[in-house]
C-alpha cells in the first residue's frame, strides 16, 4: 500500500514538472513515431538538468527541469515521460520561448531498447565508457547522478594545477585567426578540424566551477562556430 501510495505522489508531482501543456502543444506537420524516442539531458555546471524526451529533430513530447542532487523529483519526471501514453507533441521553442543554449550545457544523450518486455537504456557517446553500458528505469536518476560526479572528477583531473589553461588559451588564439568573412576562413576550418574534434570530447569544460575557465571554453566554442559559419557560407 505504501510503494502504492508513493508512487501515486510521484505521478502527481512529474505532472507539475512537466512543461509541454495544452498551451503550448501543437499539431505535426507530419505523421510521427512516437515510440522512437530518445532522451536528451542537459547539465550545467551547478548540476541543474534540463531532460528533453525526443521525438525527431522536429518534435517533443517531454520537457522538465530538476537538478542532478534531487533524486525524486528527477526519477518522478523520468517516470511520467516514460508512462505517459498519447504525449502532447510540442516544440523546445514552443515551450520556453527560447532553445537551450547547447553551447553552454553538457549534453548525454540516451537511447532505449526493449529486452523480454523491459525497457533499458544506454548512454551514449564518450562518457558511456565510465559507466554501466545498460540501466533500467528505475536507476535512471541515480545514472544522471553519477555521471555528473563523474564528469566533475575529469574536469578537476584536467584542470589540475592549473597546467590546461594556457593550453585552452592557445587553442583560443589559433581559431580565432580569422574572421567569418574573411578569405581564408573557409580553408582554415578544415585545417583546425583534428583540432577542433579533441576541443569537442573535452566538453567537460562547460562544468568546471572556474567561471573563467568556462567562459575561455565557451569563447573557443563561438570561434569555432564562427569558421563553421564561414565554411558552410562558401557550401552555399
Amino acid at each position: 500500500m505504501k510503494l502504492k501510495l508513493k508512487k501515486n505522489l510521484l505521478d502527481n508531482n512529474f505532472n507539475l514538472y512537466e512543461l509541454v501543456n495544452q498551451k503550448n502543444a501543437i499539431e505535426p506537420n507530419y505523421e510521427l513515431n512516437k515510440q522512437q524516442f530518445s532522451f536528451e539531458i542537459y547539465i550545467n555546471h551547478l548540476g541543474d538538468l534540463c531532460i528533453i524526451k525526443r521525438i525527431d529533430n522536429n518534435y517533443i513530447c517531454g520537457l522538465s527541469f530538476s537538478t542532478v542532487s534531487d533524486l525524486v523529483r528527477t526519477q518522478a519526471i523520468l517516470n511520467g515521460m516514460i508512462e505517459t501514453s498519447n504525449p502532447l507533441i510540442s516544440t523546445e521553442y514552443n515551450v520556453l520561448g527560447y532553445r537551450i543554449d547547447r553551447s553552454e550545457w553538457y549534453q548525454i544523450r540516451i537511447s532505449h531498447t526493449m529486452q523480454d518486455g523491459e525497457l533499458w537504456f544506454s548512454i551514449l557517446g564518450d562518457i558511456s565508457r565510465d559507466v554501466s553500458s545498460r540501466f533500467q528505469l528505475s536507476n535512471f536518476a541515480q545514472q544522471l547522478q553519477l555521471v555528473f560526479s563523474i564528469l566533475i572528477s575529469i574536469c578537476d583531473s584536467r584542470l589540475a594545477d592549473g597546467l590546461y589553461i594556457p593550453v585552452l588559451k592557445s587553442y583560443h588564439i589559433l581559431l580565432s585567426k580569422f574572421e567569418r568573412n574573411d578569405f581564408e576562413a573557409p580553408a582554415y576550418y578544415h585545417q583546425m578540424k583534428p583540432l577542433i574534434e579533441v576541443i569537442r570530447k573535452e566538453s567537460y569544460v562547460k562544468l568546471a566551477s572556474n567561471a573563467e575557465v568556462r567562459e575561455l571554453y565557451f569563447s573557443i566554442l563561438r570561434a569555432i562556430d564562427n569558421l563553421y559559419g564561414a565554411f558552410m557560407d562558401k557550401a552555399r
